[in-house]
């Protein structure tokens, strides 16, 4: 709007070139206010704000003064952000001539700066009373709509301004951004492209197109038009932001960064640069170097929560909780109703064990917005892990209520059903997940772990199998069928084929208890004094290397009682 009345002061009142001497001219002339408009006129196109205002003070103090006087006045006191007094003298100039369009377009326009909606409308429609082909009132009432969010009302106006004078570029440009904004972005490349054809070095408009380019994923005319809008002499950092994210975007993680470099070697550091930077850095999978140019772009920008957000991720990536906390306080200060931050919340205190806080951030996050159906799924294994079964099937069914098709929450109900010894409604579920995915080796497992759990041993096997068909290296799947063959009564078969992989299993707390499995299995069925020996090693080889284990120390307790009973015997 600033740049409107400067252009309208320089355009003011132009005189002929051959009066060199206002002051005699001022004398002479019958109407001196205008003589004394005009000389302000010529000053303030010199530069000389100063002196150009007197002069135009001089002109309006007149008896016979002209509403051009006013209107100058105000156009120099709106170039000096001082609005009030801007608006006073167009209201004089007003006065003097209510027809006088010029006076009511800068009116609204004054208005606007000091945001008298309302009073700015009525000057704009007034002017367009008086001048309905007024070009400079259609653009400026297109600006003020656009300010106060009237986006349809802003591109009729900028559509006229354009009709009267289709060789301006600034309403056509200003349509390619109102465009932009609406995400119409083949209607905003139009435009833009219209402003080039007139202006070839349109910095800005050769920005935009890059930009809207970048956002069709047409990445190689995103590249062109931004590196010309460099070429144009843009100062814009955002230039050098869309290339490097074109890069990446390409997978070019060499030009990618050696763009970041080029723009910060030639002084363009701003906090939107480092942020784009150390989001492309954690594309490339380098944390830590994302980390360093983050806390830069946080200190340039205090109160940006996305750079926090993002800073956050990469702590939690890197498992830096202590860090992770603060930047997720921060940015709860800053924006408290952040969903996203609340549910991270949620997840750094699961991963600590604090499930009762957990779930109380995943619920306030849900609260917020109801549609995020991920997070019922993680208060159900909240109150799993708190052991209130009931409570995570409540929240397990709600997920599926929003997304049936969640062979998590099946598979994960299938299995709170059955600790609750409802056996058919679990197979149910856990039959359900695998008719939705059959070609996931894990849902397939998951299947497979519920129908052993229920004694369906010829049909858990089964599926054991396919999970291994579909996935040779399913460590779990292999461990599943070799149990699944101890509680078939042929445990001497489980051990023979545990064997062969004891390169891939044998350092892992599976192997060993299917060792233990088979061990007693084979001694349910006969007596052998050795078995007790191979019994207790086993149990002290998984005490010793992995820690309590209830059911294994149960078993050694056993054993060594029957083992001295049968010494003293």
């Amino acid at each position: 709007m600033l740049n409107f009345f400067k252009k309208i002061l320089k355009q003011a009142n132009k005189f002929n070139s051959f009066v060199n001497e206002y002051k005699t001219v001022a004398k002479e002339v019958s109407l001196p206010s205008v003589a004394f408009t005009n000389w302000g006129a010529h000053l303030a196109q010199e530069g000389d704000s100063e002196a150009a205002l007197e002069r135009f003070k001089q002109s309006a103090s007149m008896a016979n003064a002209t509403p051009e006087a006013f209107v100058n006045l105000g156009i120099l006191c709106a170039k000096n952000n001082d609005y009030q007094e801007a608006i006073k003298n167009f209201k004089k100039a007003i006065k003097i001539d209510e027809t006088c369009a010029k006076a009511w377009t800068l009116l609204g326009s004054a208005l606007s700066e000091i945001d008298e909606a309302k009073e700015a409308k009525r000057a704009f429609r007034t002017s367009l009373k008086y001048d309905a082909r007024s070009f400079q009132t259609y653009l400026n009432q297109g600006i003020f709509l656009a300010k106060i969010g009237d986006v349809e009302g802003a591109l009729i106006s900028f559509k006229n301004a354009q009709c009267l004078n289709p060789q301006d570029v600034q309403s056509t440009f200003l349509a390619g951004i109102l465009y932009t904004q609406l995400g119409e972005i083949e209607e905003a490349i139009e435009k833009f492209k219209m402003v080039i054809n007139q202006s070839p070095f349109h910095s800005d408009a050769l920005y935009h197109l890059a930009y809207c380019y970048f956002n069709s994923k047409n990445y190689d005319l995103a590249l062109n038009y931004a590196q010309k809008s460099i070429g144009a002499k843009s100062q814009k950092v955002e230039n050098y932001i869309i290339i490097a994210e074109c890069h990446l975007a390409k997978k070019e993680k060499e030009q990618c960064l050696q763009t970041y470099d080029q723009a910060q070697s030639l002084g363009y550091i701003s906090a939107q640069l480092m942020h784009s930077w150390g989001i492309s850095l954690q594309a490339f999978d380098m944390w830590e170097e994302s980390i360093s140019k983050l806390v830069v772009a946080s200190g340039m920008d205090l109160s940006n929560v996305d750079i926090c957000h993002t800073l956050s991720l990469a702590y939690l990536k890197l498992d830096n909780r202590e860090e992770a906390y603060k930047q997720l306080n921060r940015i709860l200060e800053l924006k408290p109703n952040h969903t996203t931050s609340l549910f991270n919340m949620g997840q750094l205190c699961f991963k600590d064990g604090k499930f009762d806080e957990a779930i109380e951030w995943y619920k306030k996050a849900v609260a917020i917005d109801v549609k995020l159906i991920h997070i019922y799924f993680n208060i159900a294994n909240a109150y799993r892990m708190k052991g209130e079964t009931e409570k995570a099937i409540k929240y397990w069914e709600k997920n599926l209520e929003y997304n049936p098709k969640n062979t998590g929450a099946l598979l994960n109900l299938a299995n709170a059903y059955s600790d609750l010894g409802q056996s058919a409604i679990a197979l149910r579920k856990a039959r359900s997940a695998y008719l939705l995915d059959k070609q996931n080796p894990e849902i397939v497992l998951g299947y497979g772990i519920l129908l052993l759990r229920e004694q369906e041993i010829y049909d858990a096997r089964e599926k054991f199998e396919e999970a291994l068909a579909l996935s040779p290296d399913l460590t779990a799947a292999r461990v599943a069928l070799l149990e699944c063959q101890i509680k078939s009564n042929r445990p001497k078969e489980a051990l023979c084929e545990l064997e062969k992989h004891t390169e891939q299993l044998g350092d892992k707390k599976e192997y060993y208890m299917l060792k233990l499995m088979a061990y007693l299995k084979i001694h349910e069925n006969e007596e052998n004094q050795h078995l007790y020996t191979q019994i207790l090693e086993v149990c002290d080889k998984i005490l010793c290397t992995w820690g309590m284990d209830p059911w294994v120390e149960k078993i050694k307790e056993k054993y060594t009682e029957n083992q001295n009973n049968k010494t003293e015997e």
